[in-house]
């Protein structure tokens, strides 16, 4: 039975002619026993994890303790000590079921259940995609590790178990994957092996074009070496091709007969060496054949080309990671994915998925050489900002708040504009601000996030007014206000935001406005209110200004028809302010006045002199 198994594991394609509309075609079965120690290994890939990666390869087995269903290695997603919730998806290598025609293709692996910590649900899903992804897959099975759960059954002993899954027949394309996605909820390890499926390439037909040989070096230095080879433009994607590698001293042979592969590897050599391939159709019995390729040997020595530094981490959304080539002259960089540039000796990467790039280099002689580098892409950790309050009066204090999920290693917060550092602070903000906080922590990659607080602005209390006669209308231009609280003296009070007033006597009085606003603060102002009645101490004899021309543009000349002792002109607003003002020598006056520096609008002259005063209105255009 172990000498079976071993077998099965080292399968790698079987051809099983079935009949079916009287055209023969061909199913392939496929095997991986994960017996390699490099991991993934023949065309599998991980999925991205926040982290560090949850499969890998293993020997031998602990929690549980356990050993390879057959072979000396199988597959282990570490379900044991990551975090509960977080998961991996493992992938299969491409699958083709374009030549399904009916049948129903199948996916199977072996998994090893236990009954540590039983009633945690450590659990595999079987998923299949057209793209290499977990996200967007359709699952078609769930696997759990405990043998208490039911799913999708229950056993009575730890052990080895195999389950088979259908593939949906609308997977019909020569472009599929298998995703083995492992969920981790902090129980035991889950471990896999011997995992066979069935693909269903559309079988070829008539001659198919053998395509051109392309060499991953045409020239070998340092006498000798290896390289690759592979065809370009060849019939490719059905069923039934048979490859034949020919090697050769010549362009015309004679041809030694090497290897049956799509591609293939020359093995070293030490002199030029000439290659070429025949593809036949195994159903037609037709082929052709490339022409002959050549891999010449040269003496120069092959350049040392390295790659600083090899492995680097981009935080996404941060800026690119340099990637700098040295040891030659040329330098052509693979994949272009996530690159500034592909032809200079440093470039930018700033990939969406963690990405393995190589580097060849050539020098001056033609030699060339290449080198490797990873750059592991990392997702900053989300953030979540409260403030509570978010709208405050101000002086008021805040508190902010910045949660993590998924952190470790001792997050450090820093908010600005305040320049305090911690993951819940108080700050008191002066008017509306936007505070910016920055996470940072040694798994490299920091994140920012902001939130706004906004202030309500206090009552700030002012007020004109105009005259006549002993009435005063106040005019308020208070702001950020809501209620108003006027005195009049002698006990007198209004709540209006704009009152009405008639003094009882000539002469001056105190007017004091007191507001407040949303904020419930309070503001004060008092201005000084002069108020004469009207024909009452005014000068005698019918005194009275006259202003021309009026309304005014720059300058306006102001006339008192009466001579008078000393005495005071002052212009004044609708709000009752004092925007110019004049000293009147004893006599007659006539005055021109500037009024190029006040704004257009209707103002009030005043003509003082002692206890008398007469008004006078200018329009300023």
């Amino acid at each position: 039975m172990k000498q079976l198994l071993l077998l099965r594991k080292a399968l790698i394609v079987l051809l099983l002619a079935l009949p079916f509309a009287n055209t023969l075609f061909a199913q392939i079965a496929y095997t991986q026993g994960f017996e390699s120690n490099t991991f993934p290994t023949g065309g599998w890939s991980l999925g991205y994890t926040n982290g560090n990666n949850l499969w890998s390869h293993r020997t031998t087995g602990t929690n549980p303790t356990c050993t390879p269903h057959s072979g000396t290695g199988m597959a282990r997603f570490n379900s044991h000590t990551a975090l509960a919730g977080r998961t991996q998806a493992l992938i299969s290598p491409l699958v083709d079921y374009s030549y399904l025609n009916g049948s129903t293709a199948t996916f199977s692996l072996w998994v090893y259940r236990d009954t540590g910590v039983a009633t945690i649900g450590d659990s595999i899903t079987i998923a299949v995609n057209t793209v290499a992804l977990d996200s967007g897959s359709t699952p078609i099975g769930s696997i759990a590790r405990s043998i208490s759960i039911n799913l999708p059954d229950t056993k009575d002993s730890s052990g080895w178990y195999q389950y088979s899954f259908n593939i949906p027949a609308s997977f019909n394309t020569n472009t599929n994957y298998i995703i083995v996605n492992g969920t981790a909820e902090t129980g035991n390890s889950i471990y896999i092996d011997d995992v066979s499926w069935m693909s269903y390439p559309t079988p070829c037909s008539g001659t198919p074009n053998a395509g051109t040989v392309n060499a991953n070096s045409a020239l070998l230095c340092g006498d000798s070496g290896s390289t690759n080879l592979s065809l370009s433009g060849a019939t490719a994607g059905f069923n039934g091709l048979r490859y034949q590698w020919l090697s050769g001293p010549s362009a015309n042979g004679p041809w030694t007969y090497f290897d049956s592969v799509p591609a293939t590897n020359t093995g070293v050599i030490t002199t030029t060496t000439y290659y070429r391939c025949v593809l036949t159709c195994s159903f037609s019995g037709l082929s052709d054949s490339t022409v002959s390729y050549a891999v010449a040997v040269s003496a120069n020595p092959v350049p040392v080309v390295t790659i600083n530094p090899t492995t680097i981490n981009f935080c996404v959304g941060g800026s690119p990671v340099a990637l700098s080539a040295t040891g030659a002259a040329i330098y052509s960089w693979s994949p272009s994915t996530g690159l500034n540039t592909t032809s200079d000796s440093t470039v930018l990467s700033s990939p969406a998925n963690t990405t393995h790039y190589t580097v060849v280099g050539t020098d001056i002689n033609g030699c060339s050489a290449t080198a490797r580098a990873t750059v592991n892409v990392r997702n900053p950790p989300a953030l979540t900002l409260t403030a509570t309050p978010d709208t405050v009066c101000i002086g008021d204090t805040v508190n902010l708040t910045a949660t993590t999920t998924g952190f470790v290693n001792g997050p450090v917060f820093t908010w600005t504009p305040d320049s305090v550092v911690g993951a819940s602070v108080v700050v008191t903000p002066s008017g509306n601000t936007l505070y910016r906080v920055t996470l940072t922590s040694n798994t490299g990659c920091p994140a920012t996030d902001s939130i706004m607080v906004y202030t309500n602005p206090l009552s700030v209390a002012n007020f004109g007014y105009t005259t006549n006669g002993h009435t005063v209308t106040f005019i308020d231009s208070s702001t950020n206000t809501t209620s108003w609280h006027w005195s009049f003296g002698g006990g007198i009070a209004s709540t209006n935001q704009n009152p009405v007033y008639t003094f009882l006597t000539d002469g001056t009085d105190t007017v004091q406005l007191i507001t407040s606003g949303i904020c419930s603060n309070q503001d004060t102002i008092s201005k000084i209110i002069m108020v004469y009645g009207l024909g009452v101490n005014q000068p005698s004899g019918g005194a009275s200004i006259s202003v021309y021309p009026n309304p005014a543009e720059n300058f306006a000349v102001v006339e008192f028809n009466q001579s008078v002792p000393m005495a005071q002109l002052n212009i004044i607003n609708v709000l009752g302010d004092i925007v110019a003002s004049y000293n009147v020598a004893a006599g007659n006056y006539k005055q021109q006045i500037d009024l190029t520096k006040i704004a257009a609008g209707v103002y009030t002259l005043r003509f003082t002199s002692g206890s008398q005063s007469v008004t006078q209105q200018l329009i300023k255009q």
